[in-house]
């Protein structure tokens, strides 16, 4: 995701988990090619449905209806829907398929571990939503998908412009549990405030092509100050063992880092496996979206540079 000289040393002093760090905090610009089958401007801001994108997503809806999904508390649905996507390919700069524009974009196809949560929770909502019934018009089906996929992604729902993203995670958290729909429940689990500068993406400005715009650089500089006066809390790494009972299939989690100026490394979906807890995540590149071999605790304990994670529960309404 970052081939510039900074993301290079430290995808080499991280080996590999590395890669999940600008997945969470901003991505360089790149295309997949796919062919654009529904284009609409809605609020000045261009929305693209690639075709192969569009008629994954109908059979995923297809799908959901027959398994009766919308019945299911929301962790479940978004777990089942996570599980469907299983061997899905990683690919790192999709939200950047153009530097002079920001849009939302719609991709099935391949995923970061963000943008997997993200499309898992935002299909999850959209067939648990009252406005969605599957003989809803593609149009209108494509018009809520998108509200609800912003509101997830975009600060208050709004696209406006690159920093309006939630390019931090402890961001991410905050919007979501503002709107609705999550809330942290790390405190809860034995989780200990921490008080760390958050500051990365201003710190390596060379990294992230937009803020060569100077607006960019101060909404962004604003915004990392208003997420470092935000109470945070981390679950420690010798300490998931002694709640990890207390999280559920569903649940999103997100590993910290002592990275300097950042919050969080990588982010997954939580699933019990023969009574132990392991994340469904999109890895790193060469790998497919999956289900980890090691426990999340055993995980979190031989990363280097994780220190710890934080729990999100999605919530029904």
């Amino acid at each position: 995701m970052m081939q510039y000289r900074i993301l290079r040393r430290y995808m080499k002093t991280f080996a590999g988990t590395a890669v999940m760090l600008g997945l969470l905090i901003g991505t360089l610009a790149a295309s997949t090619g796919a062919t654009p089958a529904v284009t609409t401007l809605q609020s000045n801001i261009l929305h693209v449905w690639p075709e192969e994108d569009w008629n994954i997503f109908k059979e995923k809806m297809a799908w959901a209806d027959e398994q009766r999904l919308e019945e299911l508390p929301i962790r479940e649905i978004i777990l089942q829907f996570g599980l469907s996507f299983q061997g899905a390919r990683y690919a790192a700069h999709t939200l950047e398929k153009n530097t002079s524009i920001e849009r939302l974009v719609v991709n099935f196809r391949e995923f970061d571990c963000v943008t997997f949560i993200e499309n898992m929770l935002a299909m999850a909502r959209l067939i648990k939503d009252d406005r969605y019934t599957p003989q809803l018009t593609p149009e209108k089906t494509r018009a809520l998908y998108e509200k609800i996929l912003s509101g997830i992604r975009y600060r208050d729902g709004i696209i406006d412009g690159y920093p309006s993203r939630l390019h931090y995670f402890t961001d991410w958290v905050r919007s979501n549990t503002a709107n609705g729909t999550v809330i942290d429940i790390t405190e809860d689990l034995r989780g200990k405030q921490e008080s760390n500068t958050i500051n990365f993406m201003s710190k390596n400005p060379d990294a992230y092509p937009r803020l060569s715009n100077p607006e960019n650089l101060n909404r962004i500089l604003q915004n990392e100050a208003a997420i470092t006066e935000t109470t945070r809390h981390v679950i420690a790494q010798d300490t998931i063992a002694l709640v990890e009972h207390k999280i559920r299939d569903g649940d999103i989690v997100a590993m910290t880092t002592s990275l300097e100026g950042l919050d969080v490394i990588h982010a997954g979906i939580a699933i019990w496996r023969a009574g132990q807890l392991h994340i469904l995540h999109a890895p790193l590149p060469g790998r497919p979206v999956e289900v980890s071999n090691r426990t999340l605790s055993k995980r979190t304990l031989e990363m280097r540079n994780q220190t710890g994670i934080t729990v999100a529960r999605p919530l029904d309404n």
